[in-house]
């Protein structure tokens, strides 16, 4: 050993003593630097979307408590990436099934990942509706990766939350959680309260249904095209009304993408109800391992209708107006019309001034003896009476 070295301390005669603060955490977290690595690949592969994947190992326990290793992952190649975030879906628990039987029937399944490219390092509350619901075992952890900006995190289970783990091993190497330094994350374009698509199913919001939201954009513009119709040309009148409109997508009040997302809750809500219709029934001869069988894939098909419960929940919650927002909509719509009908006035021609009254009864008086003259005078391109034939 060369140069000073903290090991050196162990050849002093040091007095011994307790370690004043607590020597064992109430969770530890390994992950093999192979498989470490294959989470990071495969969240590289596209940074214009999230991915998402399980994290396949065991759980232990030595002196110093529990603890979990992460051996390998799985990728979930059918994945869906839905309101600019990932979810699984029925066809990705079957991939996962399948490759837990065929590839890891010796390991469990520890936790998932998934990342969110240039949006730091924390969980939305769509992804602790995800662990809550599908990996609600205390030993299973949530990691978050960011390809963009290179870091990382671990959350585990805490009090009935997903928290953030101070530290964790990587081979033989400690990574600190990136959740824990980061001031705050970057919010989601459709996340933000000028698009932040933070879904929160808390709290049913005091909105119209993403239909009724729609129907009165579509009223709202109709009506400005109304009041300003024959005002304006029909290109001024376009502007106005598009200007509008794309005032309420900039905040919040119109968004593009119901039917798509709609769609796919439609699609999730399809798929498993034909996986609970093909679920055989269980007769009195099926056996222990078949009855746990069929026991947890109900289970897990329950679990997929409360996730699209709570996605119409989002639905809602995305493309619903608030009263503060509708009496936005009110206000924009007064200042806009206020706004165009001073320009409009500004813009017209000036009148005539009307003449004075004794100037106007003079006119009058002569109007009137004029009209009296024309109706008496004969015309005098009136042709001649014909002169009756003589008697003969």
């Amino acid at each position: 050993m060369s140069g000073i070295d903290v090991r050196q301390l162990s050849d002093d005669d040091l007095p011994t003593r307790a370690f004043p603060a607590p020597r064992q955490e109430p969770f530890r977290l390994f992950l093999a630097p192979e498989a470490h690595r294959a989470v990071w690949e495969h969240a590289k592969r596209d940074t214009s979307v999230e991915i998402c994947g399980v994290l396949v190992g065991r759980w232990g326990l030595d002196d110093d408590g529990p603890f979990a290793e992460v051996v390998d992952c799985i990728r979930c190649e059918n994945a869906a990436s839905r309101f600019a975030e990932v979810t699984f879906t029925h066809e990705s628990w079957e991939q996962i099934n399948n490759e837990m039987d065929n590839r890891f029937s010796e390991e469990r399944i520890v936790g998932w990942y998934h990342s969110h490219p240039d949006f730091g390092i924390f969980l939305s509350d769509r992804d602790t509706f995800i662990h809550e619901h599908f990996f609600a075992n205390p030993g299973q952890v949530a990691m978050v990766v960011d390809p963009v900006r290179g870091s990382e995190g671990v959350f585990a289970w805490s009090d009935g939350k997903p928290t953030p783990l101070a530290h964790y091993w990587v081979g033989e190497a400690i990574q600190t959680d990136a959740a824990l330094e980061a001031p705050q994350p970057s919010r989601r374009p459709a996340d933000d309260p000028a698009g932040r698509h933070e879904p929160a199913p808390a709290g049913r919001p005091a909105a119209s249904t993403p239909l009724t939201v729609v129907m009165l954009l579509v009223l709202t513009a109709l009506m400005l095209g109304y009041l300003l119709a024959g005002q304006r040309s029909r290109w001024e009148q376009q502007r106005l009304v598009e200007g509008t409109v794309a005032h309420y997508g900039v905040n919040r009040l119109l968004r593009i993408g119901l039917q798509e997302d709609l769609d796919l809750i439609q699609a999730q809500i399809g798929s498993a109800r034909k996986a609970i219709a093909a679920l055989p029934e269980l007769g009195p001869e099926a056996t222990p391992d078949e009855a746990a069988a069929h026991r947890a894939e109900r289970d897990r098909l329950v679990k997929l209708l409360r996730g699209s419960q709570y996605d119409l929940q989002y639905v809602q919650k995305k493309y619903s107006l608030s009263n503060v927002e509708r009496q936005a909509i009110a206000h924009l719509m007064t200042s806009k019309l206020a706004a165009r009908r001073l320009e409009e006035a500004a813009e017209a021609p000036a009148k005539p001034t009307p003449p004075a009254e004794n100037d106007s009864a003079a006119a009058e008086v002569d109007a009137d003896q004029g009209e009296a003259e024309t109706e008496t005078a004969a015309p005098t391109s009136a042709p001649a009476a014909p002169t009756p034939p003589t008697a003969e």
